[in-house]
C-alpha cells in the first residue's frame, strides 16, 4: 500500500506531469479528487500544496465508513511530504499515526525506514538505527529484495553520521549485493554513498571508481540529481588529491546542472501552481453556478410578492419625493433671498466704505496741498517783511496790517494737521502704533510726521515745503528714521513703511 523513496529527489520529470482529469463533478468533493491532486502537486515539489490537499482528502475519508485503508495511505503521504520539506517532527506525527496501523503487515517496513529517516535527520542516532534495524528484520521476513536495500542503505547511512565508517561500508555493500536486478537509480544512489564513507575515512583514492560508476549509472538514466551529486563528490575528490583541474571541471559541471535543476523544479512548481489556480478558479465558478441556481428559484417565489412592494414603495417614494422637492425648493428660495439680502448689505457697506476711504484719501491729499502752501505763504512773508524793512518812503502800517491778517488766517489753519492725523489713522490704522513699537528707540513727533508722509509717498521735496525745511534736512531726517527702523540694507524707506 505504502511506498517510501528515501534519499532521493521527488520531483517528476516534465513530461511525467499532467494535472488530473475528472469526469464527473461528485468526484471533486471525494477523497480521490484531493488526493490525485495531492499526488501531482508532490510529483511537481510543491509541498506545501501538496499536504494542504492531502488533509482535505483525510477529512473526507475519516468521514467514511470504510476509511481504515485511505486514511493510512494519506497519513503516510502527508509525513512523506513533511520529511520532503524538513519538518522532521511534523513528518513523524504523522509517520507514527501510520505505524499504528500498518503494525504486522509489509508496509510496516517502509513506514520504519522513514521514521528512522526523520530521527536520522533529527540527531537521534540511536533511535534511527533502532527503527532502521527493525525494518531491516521485517524486509528480511517478507523477502522484499528492495525495502531490504533501502533498509541496509539507511542504517549505512546512520553510521556514517556515527563517523563508524567500516560499519556504514559493510551496511553499503550489503544493500548493493541485496538490490533488486536494474535498479540503476537505487544502485547509483548506493554507490554514492559508499564513496562518500571511503572519501571521509580518508580513503580518497578508493572512493574514485565509485563515484565514478555512480555517475555513470546515472547518466544511462538520465538521473540529473545523482549525476549532479557524483559530479560535485568527484570535484572534492580531486581538489584534496590535488588535481585541481578535474576537480574545476567537475565543480563547474555539478553547479551548471544544478541550477538546469533548480530552474526546471521551479518551472514544474510554477505550471503545478497555475494549474492548481485554474482548478481552484473553475471550482470556485462552478460552485458560483450551482449557488446562483439554488438562488433562483427562490428568487422566482418571492418576485411578485417584492415586485408589488417595490410599485408601492415607489409610488410611496414618489408622493414623498415630490413634497419633499417642493420643500426644499421653497428652501432654496428662501436661502437664495437671505443671502441675496446679505451681499447686498456686504456690497451697500463695501461701497460705502471706499466712498469714505476715498474722501479721506482727498482730504488727506488737501491737507498735504495746504500745509504745502501754508509754508509757501509764510516764506513769502518772510520776504515781504525783508522788503518792508529795507524800504524807508513806504506806509509800513498797512503793509504789516495785511501779512497780519494773512498769517492770522493761515495759523487758524493750524489744527487740520491735527485732523490730517486722524484721516491718516482712518485709512492706515495701526501705522503708528506697530512703527513705533518696531523702532529700535523712541521716535520724535516730527519722526512720526516724516513717517507719515513718507507713507504717502510724497516727494523730499514736497515734504520738505509742508515741514518748512530743506530738501537736504529732509535726507538727513530719512537716513536718522531708517537708522532707527529695521530695515535691510537693500531695502527703501518707502518700501518698509508700506508694509505697516
Amino acid at each position: 500500500m505504502v511506498q517510501a523513496v528515501v534519499g532521493q529527489e521527488h520531483v517528476a520529470p516534465r513530461s511525467e506531469l499532467q494535472f488530473p482529469d475528472f469526469e464527473s463533478k461528485e468526484e471533486k468533493t471525494s477523497h480521490s479528487y484531493y488526493l490525485q491532486l495531492g499526488d501531482y502537486l508532490y510529483k511537481a515539489g510543491v509541498y506545501n500544496e501538496a499536504i494542504l490537499n492531502y488533509q482535505k482528502a483525510l477529512q473526507y475519508s475519516l468521514a467514511q465508513v470504510n476509511k481504515n485503508t485511505t486514511t493510512t495511505l494519506l497519513r503516510f503521504k502527508i509525513g512523506e511530504a513533511h520529511l520532503a520539506l524538513r519538518n522532521y517532527n511534523f513528518a513523524l506525527n504523522s509517520l507514527n499515526q501510520t505505524l499504528k496501523s500498518v503494525e504486522g503487515t509489509e508496509d510496516e517496513v517502509n513506514v520504519r525506514i522513514l521514521i528512522g529517516t526523520c530521527h536520522e535527520k533529527l540527531g537521534q542516532l540511536p533511535l534511527a538505527l533502532k527503527e532502521q534495524m527493525a525494518a531491516l528484520e521485517l524486509a528480511k521476513t517478507y523477502n522484499n529484495k528492495l525495502a531490504t536495500a533501502k533498509a541496509l542503505e539507511s542504517i549505512g547511512s546512520v553510521y556514517e553520521d556515527m563517523n563508524l565508517f567500516k560499519e556504514a561500508k559493510n551496511y553499503f555493500n550489503m544493500a548493493l549485493i541485496s538490490m533488486p536486478k536494474n535498479n540503476l537509480a537505487l544502485e547509483a544512489n548506493i554507490l554514492n554513498n559508499l564513496a562518500d564513507a571511503y572519501r571521509k575515512s580518508g580513503a580518497i583514492q578508493e572512493a574514485l571508481p565509485f563515484t565514478i560508476k555512480a555517475l555513470q549509472l546515472a547518466k544511462r538514466v538520465n538521473d540529473k540529481h545523482q549525476i549532479e551529486s557524483a559530479h560535485k563528490d568527484l570535484a572534492i575528490a580531486y581538489k584534496e588529491l590535488g588535481n585541481y583541474k578535474l576537480a574545476y571541471q567537475h565543480l563547474n559541471a555539478s553547479d551548471s546542472l544544478n541550477a538546469k535543476i533548480f530552474y526546471a523544479q521551479n518551472t514544474e512548481q510554477i505550471n503545478a501552481l497555475q494549474s492548481l489556480h485554474e482548478a481552484n478558479k473553475k471550482e470556485a465558478e462552478i460552485s458560483s453556478l450551482k449557488q446562483e441556481n439554488k438562488l433562483v428559484r427562490a428568487k422566482q417565489a418571492v418576485f411578485l410578492v417584492l415586485l408589488i412592494a417595490i410599485v408601492l414603495l415607489a409610488v410611496g417614494f414618489v408622493f414623498y419625493w415630490n413634497k419633499k422637492r417642493r420643500q426644499n425648493a421653497k428652501l432654496v428660495q428662501y436661502k437664495q433671498r437671505m443671502l441675496k439680502a446679505e451681499l447686498d448689505k456686504k456690497i451697500a457697506e463695501e461701497e460705502n466704505m471706499q466712498k469714505e476711504i476715498k474722501l479721506k484719501a482727498m482730504a488727506l491729499s488737501r491737507y498735504s496741498l495746504h500745509l504745502s502752501q501754508k509754508n509757501k505763504i509764510l516764506a513769502t512773508v518772510s520776504t515781504k517783511l525783508s522788503h518792508i524793512s529795507e524800504r524807508k518812503n513806504i506806509n509800513a502800517s498797512a503793509k504789516l496790517k495785511e501779512l497780519v491778517s494773512e498769517i492770522d488766517f493761515n495759523l487758524k489753519q493750524e489744527e487740520e494737521w491735527n485732523q490730517f492725523q486722524i484721516y491718516f489713522n482712518d485709512i492706515h490704522p495701526g501705522f503708528t502704533s506697530e512703527l513705533i513699537k518696531k523702532a529700535a528707540s523712541k521716535l520724535s513727533a516730527s519722526e512720526l510726521r516724516l513717517a507719515m508722509l513718507v507713507r504717502l509717498n510724497l516727494s523730499s521735496k514736497e515734504i520738505a515745503t509742508i515741514l518748512r525745511v530743506t530738501p537736504d534736512s529732509i535726507r538727513v531726517a530719512r537716513y536718522r528714521l531708517r537708522k532707527k527702523l529695521p530695515i535691510a540694507p537693500e531695502q527703501d524707506l518707502i518700501h518698509h513703511l508700506l508694509q505697516y
